[in-house]
């Protein structure tokens, strides 16, 4: 792990209720990190070597095929990118794209797990 990183982006422990919450370096010492919430000059912290990663940018749906297209990681990926509750779908067609026009249909069942289905007309 790059020094220079550490103070750059920050660290977040690897396990635990603040895993993914990111810490700014104060200071290096031979068994740890002394950190702080990122953003603040709160109360400092002591993470043990090993205990931490490098803090990363998490990623959305958009960004990672991995990340199940559930609604909720769709509303976590609408607000990291910024967008508004005023976002229009949209779906290509061969000159560009047009808004998506959607059909209100039951739920249905897709191996054994409910499903939204988004029919564009």
């Amino acid at each position: 792990m790059n020094i220079e990183d550490l103070f750059k982006y920050g660290v977040t422990p690897k396990n635990g209720e603040l895993a993914g919450k990111r810490f700014a370096v104060s200071a290096i010492r031979p068994d740890g990190l002394d950190v702080y919430e990122w953003g603040t000059q709160g109360t400092l912290a002591f993470f043990n070597n090993g205990s931490y990663d490098l803090w990363r940018e998490p990623k959305t749906l958009f960004e990672d095929d991995s990340i199940a297209p559930t609604w909720g990681n769709l509303k976590k990926a609408v607000a990291a990118a910024g967008l508004g509750d005023e976002t229009m779908f949209a779906v290509p067609v061969i000159d560009g794209f047009r808004e998506a026009q959607m059909s209100k249909k039951k739920l249905h069942t897709v191996d054994g797990k409910d499903v939204m289905c988004v029919i564009v007309e």
